[in-house]
This record gives C-alpha cells, sequence and structure tokens, in this order.
C-alpha cells in the first residue's frame, strides 16, 4: 500500500519533471508502476511503494486502477494539481477527474495548468474552487515567437506531392507535420518514406518506450519528419523545429496554436504552412480569425514549375469592394 501521499499530480500524458527532490511514484497506463531512482528489479520497487511517498504523479485511468486494487492510499492527500487541465478534460475524463477529486476528502487546495480557460475547466473550478485566484503567465515580449504563417490551397490528390515539396523545394531540415487521426497519421509517414524521407510517426497507439525512442531520434537530427496527431504531440519540447505543417485543418481551434507553437522556439525563427481544400476555406478563415491570426497568415502558390513557394499579395480588407477602382 503506498501510503503518506500529500500531493497529487494528474496528467492525460506521462511526467517527468525535476522533483527529485522528494519521494514520488508515476503511475501510468503503459508501464504500470514507475519512481525516478536508477532502474532496480520489480520486487524493489513494490518495496519503495510499501514505505509509502510524498508525491504521486499518476494518468487518471491508472489511478483510478491502483485505487480499486486498494495498493495507494489517497485519503490523506491535501494539494492536487491537474496538468493540461483542459486537454485532460477535453478527452473524456471529466467524470474521472470529478470522481478522484471527491475521493481525497483531506484535499485542501486544487490548482489546475491550462493552456485555455475551456468550458469543463470553469466547471471544475467552480464545483471544487472557493476564492480561486487565476494567474496568466504573459509572454517577455523578446521571448514571443516569430513565425511566419503561409496557407496553402490544395486538393487531395497534390497534397502528399505538395507536402513533398515544400520541405524539398525550402530545404528544411527538421519538420513536424500534423493529422487529424491516428490512420491519417501513419498513413502520411508510410507514404513518404515511400518517397525517400527519414520520416516516422507519433499517435496514442504507442507505448511510452516507443514514444520516448521516436523523440530521441529526432532530436538526434536522425528524423527529419516527424507526422504526430495533436494529443501525442502534447508535452513535446524541440527547440530547433524548422517548420511545422497542418497537413489537416485542426478540428479543435486551440490546437492550432499549440501545432504552430512547436517551431520559433529558443528565439528561432520558423514557418507554417496551412493546408486546405477549397471546401474547407470557410473553416479556414473562421480558424485564423478566432485564433487572431488572420492578418498574420499569407496565402502562397508554387512557382510554374512547381518547385518553390510564391507569396501572393494580400487583399485590402479596406477596399474589399474595389471602390478605389471608381476614382
Amino acid at each position: 500500500l503506498c501510503s503518506l501521499v500529500s500531493f497529487l499530480l494528474v496528467s492525460f500524458v506521462s511526467v517527468w519533471d525535476v522533483l527529485s527532490c522528494y519521494d514520488f511514484f508515476f503511475f501510468q497506463a503503459e508501464d504500470g508502476i514507475r519512481d525516478r531512482s536508477p532502474s532496480r528489479g520489480l520486487g524493489d520497487v513494490y518495496k519503495r511503494q510499501a514505505e509509502g511517498c510524498q508525491i504521486v504523479v499518476a494518468t487518471p485511468g491508472r489511478l483510478m486502477d491502483h485505487y480499486k486494487h486498494h495498493s495507494i492510499d489517497i485519503s490523506h492527500v491535501t494539494q492536487i494539481v491537474l496538468d493540461e487541465a483542459d486537454e485532460m478534460l477535453n478527452m473524456g475524463f471529466y467524470k474521472d477527474v470529478r470522481h478522484i477529486i471527491e475521493m481525497m476528502k483531506a484535499r485542501k487546495a486544487l490548482s489546475m495548468f491550462s493552456a485555455t480557460i475551456s468550458r469543463e475547466v470553469m466547471d471544475i473550478g467552480w464545483l471544487y474552487q472557493h476564492n480561486a485566484e487565476e494567474i496568466t503567465v504573459q509572454p517577455k515580449e523578446e521571448s514571443q515567437p516569430k513565425i511566419t504563417q503561409y496557407m496553402l490551397e490544395t486538393s487531395g490528390r497534390n497534397k502528399l506531392s505538395d507536402l513533398a515539396q515544400i520541405i524539398i523545394g525550402e530545404g528544411y531540415k527538421r519538420v513536424m507535420v500534423f493529422c487529424d487521426t491516428k490512420f491519417n497519421t501513419a498513413t502520411l509517414a508510410n507514404q513518404l518514406a515511400r518517397l525517400g524521407f527519414s520520416v516516422d510517426c507519433l499517435h496514442g497507439d504507442l507505448s511510452q518506450k516507443e514514444r520516448n525512442q521516436i523523440m530521441q531520434n529526432f532530436r538526434d537530427g536522425k528524423l527529419a519528419i516527424l507526422v504526430a496527431t495533436d494529443v501525442a504531440a502534447r508535452g513535446i519540447d524541440v527547440s530547433d523545429v524548422d517548420a511545422v505543417i497542418n497537413y489537416d485543418v485542426p478540428s479543435e481551434n486551440e490546437h492550432y496554436t499549440h501545432r504552430i507553437g512547436r517551431t520559433g522556439r529558443a528565439k528561432k525563427e520558423g514557418v507554417s504552412y496551412l493546408f486546405y481544400v477549397p471546401e474547407e476555406k470557410k473553416r479556414v478563415q473562421e480558424l485564423l480569425r478566432l485564433t487572431r491570426n488572420t492578418d498574420l497568415c499569407t496565402p502562397v502558390h508554387f512557382d510554374f514549375n512547381h518547385e518553390h513557394i510564391v507569396v501572393e499579395k494580400k487583399q485590402d480588407n479596406a477596399d474589399r469592394f474595389q471602390i478605389k477602382c471608381y476614382f
């Protein structure tokens, strides 16, 4: 029984933060029980667990499993933190999170880290926080990412060739490509591999070990292209991504902000591309308007030889009805 727990961090992905000054365990869906100490036998891990710990980091599902099997005592937990609260609640963990919070009768404080304040986040705040303080971290001007945004109208039959030509023609060495589904992610990675690119994909069906290996290969430069879903890419921190390509138009507006934020880090300049077919034009316009990127995202097309990107001249919205032509 893991007892004496006083601090609980709940996340929908595994969290590897610097907590080495405390005794703690990681509970993950893929690998069961982990601790931060050097590798040891399974018996030693269970022995450590029986001795208790101060901090537990867990995914909701794994925490519920341990609670049901009476392998953890959370009756003394006083501090609860929900990491990536908006994504965790949006993924369907709302009822699980409420159940976990209500089990902790000794709780004194609940904190949430969230990139956006969704309705579900507000509901949890209203139910379990009293006189809560909202802290907004404003990025420093010099640390704001410098991302040049482009949008490219394409078609289903040209999408793959357009993607390949952008990477080759612009000379990008490290690229992240985002798709909406696991199937599209795996399919696109296979198609790019057949074209001779060094590529791998990241999605929710991978084990933590596989995920770590893929990310290490990407950081080491062994992979030029990483194709990923939005959920699988959360928490990725690679400082020198040349370009981000939205191969599929994101289904959620905030996903666009998260996606393009993978480039232009560490005071470097980055580029993002948003692919769309004609039927998605209104959706793209709405997406850019709601994320306040309408004036920042420039339309582009390929040159006559389909080798390089040509930046289009943006329409003057102040004269959208072409009144000037009458004077």
